[in-house]
């Protein structure tokens, strides 16, 4: 049976819902997407009004300092690499049109069946915004879309410009980057050989002040340090098991995994043989408070009288202030 509701009163119904439940878009689309969370968790910011998105640089020496010799030493003041801004000019806008038909609208009759349809199209629309955050987390901004770890911390250094300072001409905004990590068994956690993991950790500290916080890889890498976690635990005598730490190979492998001081966790977008070390406190995301998870007004198709549209439009940027301390690992193999 057709229902009584009058179209206008449908559109009502279906656009409160939407408006209503948005926030949960945003939360399930930032939990389904761990690397995401990670990175962004209680380091955002709102901006709006204008395109370009400035931070203040960190990085490089004071090339001024001196020992003085005596009471009568100068010294020289000039202008210093912590002094330069780091820059964005745009933000990325992602967008996902939900069509409605007014037909289908009459065929689900009542209140409760129209929350229905609207909470399905929601639920659509979260799983593509993970899938769009995932894959444009690990991306370089082409396309006008995210800055993401590609630009932050892209597989080769010496030539690139990020954020509108070139590496060539700023050595200290250049990350760490390894292209030929090799066997995960001879190279990697607790390898026979070299660790290059260990090595590119260590490089990535800060001197040895802060160590990387965040390490996010692909699956395979990510099983490949599982696979190892594992073997070492079950290597381990009962005496020397509380000195792992927080490892627990069953319990904590959908949460991530603890690398030292970092957490480790994975995301299918992430190329294979591939593993970042981030200190997530340097990257900021902004977010446009005016399209923040906000739907449009539902409005007809043009002559298509008998669809309706609205947009669930997400417009954020990331910017990384402290890139010489994040690094990039590529090449691993089983």
């Amino acid at each position: 049976m057709y229902a009584t509701i009058p179209a206008e009163e449908a559109s009502k119904i279906y656009t409160s819902t939407l408006a209503k439940f948005s926030g949960k878009v945003k939360s399930q689309s930032f939990t389904e997407s761990p690397a995401w969370e990670r990175v962004t968790s209680g380091h955002t910011e709102s901006s709006s009004g204008g395109k370009r998105i400035e931070a203040r640089i960190r990085g490089g020496l004071n090339t001024n300092g001196k020992t003085m010799q005596s009471d009568a030493d100068t010294v020289t003041f000039t202008d210093q690499a912590n002094l330069k801004t780091a820059y964005v000019d745009y933000m990325a806008m992602l967008a996902i049109p939900v069509m409605r038909s007014r037909v289908m609208a009459s065929i689900n009759s009542g209140p409760e069946m129209l929350v229905s349809v609207a909470q399905a199209d929601m639920a659509q629309a979260t799983d593509t915004m993970t899938n769009m955050l995932s894959s444009q987390l690990i991306g370089d901004g082409t396309g006008k879309t995210i800055l993401g770890l590609n630009a932050i911390a892209p597989t080769t250094v010496g030539t690139n410009t990020y954020a509108g300072i070139p590496e060539s001409t700023a050595t200290y905004w250049q990350p760490y980057a390894e292209t030929g990590a090799g066997s995960f068994a001879t190279n990697g956690h607790y390898g026979s050989g070299d660790d290059k993991l260990l090595t590119a950790y260590l490089n990535t500290s800060d001197n040895g002040a802060k160590t990387p916080d965040t390490i996010i890889s692909g699956v395979d890498v990510f099983s490949y340090y599982l696979a190892k976690e594992g073997s070492l635990i079950r290597n381990t005598s009962n005496s020397e098991f509380g000195k792992i730490g927080q490892t627990a190979v069953s319990s904590q492998a959908g949460l991530g995994m603890p690398y030292r001081n970092a957490v480790w966790t994975w995301d299918n977008a992430v190329p294979a043989g591939t593993t970042w070390l981030l200190h997530s406190g340097d990257i900021t995301l902004y977010e446009d408070p005016n399209f923040n998870f906000n739907w449009t007004n539902i409005g007809n198709l043009g002559l298509q009288i008998l669809l309706e549209g609205s947009v669930l439009l997400y417009r954020c940027q990331l910017l990384c202030d402290r890139r010489n301390w994040q690094g990039k690992v590529t090449g691993w193999s089983r």
